[in-house]
């Protein structure tokens, strides 16, 4: 009876630390801010992200409001999904989930907040460069906006003062190529 008692106790040790170390690693989206930070450059883009492709994102499927503000309105962050058309760089997926924190309600499009806090993306097309959170099935752009190159009439575009210029004005096709001259550039 001792020893049966005793693997049913073990048995709740494990079970209760288990549960313990997944909810410590999980993301609090209500205090959780992502901030972008730069990216040096196309070879640096390319190296530090997680997964490289070409994808569509669709319309926000989970907001949270965080306890942070900012001049002018709330932070927010934003769970999108974005279903995967080509994978570059990565293990093959069907479909990612991207976070991103963004202000409500919506600064003007001129506000320096937009660059730091970029908030859901437009439904669309877009070549992708994210990073993947550390234990969690979420993503972020990695550069911010640097991460961030939309299709439009079947070719990229590098945003103004955030894209890289290598990823511009791209076919889906070429895409392969330049990345594999960027990883093999010395």
């Amino acid at each position: 009876m001792f020893t049966r008692n005793k693997s049913f106790v073990t048995l709740i040790i494990i079970f209760t630390f288990l549960l313990h170390s997944h909810s410590a690693s999980a993301i609090d989206l209500n205090h959780m801010v992502i901030k972008s930070k730069p990216i040096k450059d196309s070879k640096e883009l390319v190296k530090t992200s997680d997964l490289i492709f070409l994808g569509r994102f669709e319309h926000v499927k989970h907001q949270v409001r965080t306890d942070h503000a900012v001049t002018g309105g709330q932070l927010y962050n934003f769970i999108q999904p974005i279903s995967i058309k080509d994978m570059y760089k990565g293990s093959q997926q069907t479909s990612v989930d991207l976070l991103t924190t963004g202000v409500l309600p919506l600064p003007k499009p001129e506000n320096p907040l937009n660059t730091l806090y970029p908030g859901p993306i437009a439904e669309g097309v877009y070549l992708v460069f994210i990073k993947k959170f550390p234990h969690q099935d979420l993503y972020y752009l990695n550069g911010g906006w640097q991460g961030l190159y939309p299709v439009i009439s079947g070719r990229t575009i590098a945003l103004k003062e955030s894209g890289k210029p290598e990823f511009n004005h791209l076919k889906p096709t070429d895409i392969p190529k330049v990345i594999e001259t960027i990883e093999n550039a010395q």
